[in-house]
């Protein structure tokens, strides 16, 4: 629908550059020509700044549509100063034809023409000149635009062959193991194109994937070599989207995979749980994480840390506790089986026992 659009509405974009004002402007004391260019100069930059900075927060490049509006406000705004010092230049020659005309005697006239007319020729090959600059600045910028649009569809293109490839080992019923390789190459590929930090995130889960894999396989140094390949992946992505809540939480996991079941790097997997809940509060499956593993390392927690976990429950559930505490409850009972311990946890503050005993069974 995006490109649709796009392609119905450009022309009529493209042809406002050029067209002339309507009948009822044309009180305006400005000539047809130059009617109304600084408003279009200011709406063709208006619209290339949204653009831009949408592409901080969002990859709206990846669409046909944005980046075709990008190139077209991008020569149509070249187009606007290139009419408005052409006209200059014109108003300017016809200024020293009326002067030359303005002279008393024949052989001033005359020579006032030449000088003129020597003087209108010298500001056309300046304008020729200057129009071939801005006609190459005009090429090279929107090569280089087409470039960086054609490079991040390039990135999306092999993650959809990587999405494909998964869903096929599943479809055959192969392990994630026997097609590594495959999967491993098509991402490569997609980070290799773009630097998007959504590559970076798969590429990280593919290397735990393979970690945990081989820790089922107890082979604890094929499963840390994985490890070391993730975080290396999800520190990329943490560099390019510093906000992103699921990158801290991937690299908490990796921290307590290393060296399992001793959790050696426990303290550091906890920082990065909390970090991750500082860009999404209120998210419940985050929460449900963080509250399980703080209450699976207890024992090993601060006093501050404890504080942490019952200041989370008591101000940010209260408003979905019944989301929240069953989803804890069924995440302690699938992996801890007994909920004896769970329970003494939260006794130990009675506000929040208070609101989470009502689903515990009977």
């Amino acid at each position: 629908m995006a490109g649709q659009s796009a392609g119905r509405d450009l022309p009529r974009i493209v042809g406002a550059a050029n067209r002339p004002l309507a009948a009822g402007d044309r009180r305006s004391p400005l000539p047809p020509d130059r009617r109304d260019q600084g408003g279009r100069g200011l709406g063709c930059v208006a619209g290339i700044a949204g653009i831009l900075i949408h592409s901080f927060t969002d990859f709206s490049l990846r669409m046909p549509a944005n980046a075709a509006y990008l190139v077209a406000l991008y020569a149509l705004g070249l187009r606007v100063v290139g009419l408005r010092e052409s006209r200059e230049l014109d108003g300017r020659a016809a200024g020293s034809m009326a002067g030359s005309r303005a002279g008393v005697g024949a052989e001033e006239r005359a020579s006032a023409g030449d000088a003129a007319r020597e003087a209108a020729r010298k500001a056309l090959r300046r304008a020729r000149r200057t129009g071939v600059f801005k006609a190459a600045g005009l090429v090279a910028g929107l090569v280089a635009l087409l470039f960086l649009v054609v490079k991040e569809n390039m990135g999306f293109v092999w993650l959809g062959k990587y999405e494909a490839a998964r869903a096929r080992l599943a479809g055959e019923g192969r392990s994630l193991m026997s097609g590594f390789a495959e999967l491993e190459r098509l991402l490569g590929r997609a980070v290799r194109w773009s630097g998007n930090p959504r590559f970076y995130g798969e590429q990280g889960r593919l290397y735990v994937e393979m970690a945990i894999a081989e820790n089922e396989s107890e082979a604890p140094e094929r499963r840390d070599a994985y490890l070391d390949r993730a975080e290396e992946a999800i520190r990329r992505r943490i560099e390019r989207n510093p906000a992103d809540a699921f990158a801290y939480y991937d690299m908490s996991r990796v921290y307590l995979l290393y060296n399992f079941p001793l959790l050696t790097y426990q303290d550091a997997a906890r920082r990065y749980l909390r970090r991750a809940l500082v860009f999404k509060p209120h998210d419940v499956f985050l929460n449900v994480e963080a509250v399980y593993k703080f209450g699976v390392m207890w024992d090993g927690l601060s006093g501050e840390e404890k504080a942490w976990m019952f200041g989370e429950m008591r101000s940010v559930w209260p408003v979905n506790e019944d989301r929240f505490y069953p989803g804890l409850v069924e995440r302690w009972r699938r992996e801890v089986k007994d909920l004896d311990k769970l329970k003494e946890i939260l006794r130990l503050d009675p506000e929040v026992w208070t609101r989470a005993s009502r689903f515990f069974p009977k």
